[in-house]
This record gives structure tokens, C-alpha cells and sequence, in this order.
């Protein structure tokens, strides 16, 4: 199946039924005909489909957005803790969070239609890192987040992409464990 979106984020249920997100890009008013990246808008559009085979079903079409105030963001992380979808995001233009490339967290009950969280972004580039030994990095790009759980479902890391702003150390994965965040019952 060819699903019109890109930076897929998935959720299989139990049943083995398929939800899913994806960035699309839509053309922007204030630059009719234009491809450019910066001049595009960047939507979340999500699907479905009873099996990962297909065939899929698209929830959103167009100009439409799963999120609030037409927030523009990419790299979606989902998951379902059997009453809500999460998002984690990176809010590409800082609309939702005043912080360009920061990570931002949604939820909804529908799949649909999701809530902004909070406008204080979980990560950004605009403030250095603090690591265990005490040591603190400042990343030049922190992107593509993504989420681990354990046995119950509870999130117990949040990974990132970065880069450091010292471009000679190369690319980075960091693992922020987080204390059971949404754990079941």
C-alpha cells in the first residue's frame, strides 16, 4: 500500500488493527505553486487499516490537520495506552512551542483531533542537555523522537536524534529515561 504521507509513526493494537500518522505537505496560500520546504505547510494526517497489509484509510484529506491551530510539525512518534493517542512531535517552525525544531506533545481520544499539551517543549536546541556525570551539551539540531515502553505499556525512555553543535563529534542518540510515564493498571 502507498500511504500519500511521509515520517510514518504506527501503532499496531492487539487485534493487529493499524493506526498511523504521517507528515504531508500542503501547499501554502501566501506561496501558491511553490515546492520549497520552508514555503510549504507541514501537516499531520493520520489513517487506519485492520491489518499492517492494508488496505489503508486515510482520516484526514488535504488541507485538513490532526492538529490544533494548524501547528506544523514532523517526526511523529505515536502510541494508544487504551483510552489516547500521544504524539511527540518536533514542532518544525517553534508554532506550537516559540522553539524552532523542539519536541512537542499531543494527545486525543479520537485519533482525529489532538490537544496540545503544553507549549513548554519536552526537548529543544535552544538549551544544553545535562547528563548524568554532570556534563552539559548544547545540540545544534534535536529531532526525530521516539518512545520505549515496557511490559505495561508505560513510557520508560524518550530517544532523540541530535546533532552537537561541535559538528566534528558527529550524530547522537540520546535516551532520556522517564518513570513509567501512563503505566496500565
Amino acid at each position: 500500500w502507498c500511504i500519500p504521507a511521509n515520517n510514518p509513526g504506527l501503532w499496531i493494537h492487539p487485534d493487529g488493527s493499524v493506526y498511523g500518522v504521517g507528515k504531508v505537505k500542503v501547499e501554502n496560500p501566501k506561496y501558491p505553486g511553490s515546492k520549497k520546504f520552508d514555503e510549504l505547510l507541514h501537516y499531520i494526517h493520520a489513517y487506519q487499516a485492520k491489518s499492517i497489509f492494508g488496505p489503508y484509510t486515510m482520516l484526514h484529506q488535504g488541507k485538513e490537520n490532526a492538529l490544533p491551530s494548524n501547528y506544523q510539525n514532523e517526526d511523529p512518534c505515536v502510541w494508544y495506552d487504551g483510552e489516547r493517542y500521544h504524539m511527540l512531535l518536533t514542532d518544525l517552525h517553534g508554532l506550537a512551542s516559540g522553539l524552532h525544531k523542539s519536541f512537542v506533545y499531543y494527545t486525543s481520544r479520537d485519533g482525529i483531533s489532538y490537544e496540545l499539551v503544553s507549549k513548554e517543549p519536552l526537548f529543544s536546541n535552544q538549551n544544553p542537555i545535562r547528563f548524568e556525570d554532570g556534563s552539559e551539551t548544547k545540540f545544534l539540531r534535536i529531532e526525530r523522537p521516539n518512545i520505549v515502553l515496557d511490559e505495561q505499556g508505560a513510557v520508560i525512555a524518550v530517544l532523540a536524534a541530535c546533532s552537537p553543535e561541535n559538528q566534528k563529534e558527529g550524530a547522537r542518540i540520546l535516551v532520556f529515561p522517564v518513570d513509567r510515564f501512563g503505566r496500565r493498571p
